[in-house]
């Protein structure tokens, strides 16, 4: 019995060293990794964060342009439409408290553009676009419209920042939105 003992003792002891040696191990691979989980979960983050914002602003646009399409557009004298539009679409952008986007609001008749406003916002990091914005900006006026008929064009730009813990990736999102304007049956002409 002595030596059952003795061999129990030794097998106890040498044990508790053992699982001493493997908290440290399992401390320096969690330092290891650490950084790398931290990474990827910022990553993630302000990834889906930018990503709202950019389906925010997609959002806004395609609504200023159906509220821009169903307003009067015949203040000749002054671009209370415009205004109105731009407001439209900075109420209905959700995300965007300090302004930060830059709006563009165009109505063209065939391939001539009858009015357009920007507005830059109030911050100075936004895009600057000025008008007209050509043809490039995607998707561009129909080319099939009847003769006489007007188009609304809404275009929105705003910066993003995808961040890492050792750094980040900025660009720039432009949304556009495209509507018929469907006025005319009241106002025989949208200049």
């Amino acid at each position: 019995m002595p030596i059952l003992t003795a061999r129990r003792r030794r097998a106890r002891g040498s044990t508790a060293p053992r699982r001493l040696r493997e908290r440290g191990a399992v401390a320096v691979e969690f330092a290891l990794i650490a950084p790398i989980l931290a990474m990827l979960l910022l990553g993630t983050v302000t990834t889906g964060y930018s990503y709202s914002h950019i389906i925010g602003v997609k959002n806004a646009v395609r609504e200023g342009a159906r509220f821009g399409a169903t307003t009067d557009a015949t203040d000749a004298v002054t671009d209370a439409w415009a205004t109105a539009v731009i407001a439209r679409v900075r109420q209905t952008q959700f995300d965007d408290p300090t302004q930060q986007t830059d709006i563009c609001v165009q109505l063209w008749q065939g391939t001539t553009q009858l009015k357009g406003k920007c507005d830059h916002g109030d911050n100075s990091v936004s895009p600057q676009m000025t008008l007209p914005a050509n043809a490039t900006v995607r998707p561009a006026v129909p080319a099939g419209l009847p003769a006489g008929a007007c188009v609304v064009r809404v275009i929105a730009a705003r910066n993003y920042t995808i961040g890492f813990v050792l750094g980040s990736v900025s660009r720039a999102s432009v949304s556009v939105a495209v509507s018929r304007y469907e006025r005319m049956d009241k106002f025989p002409t949208c200049t």
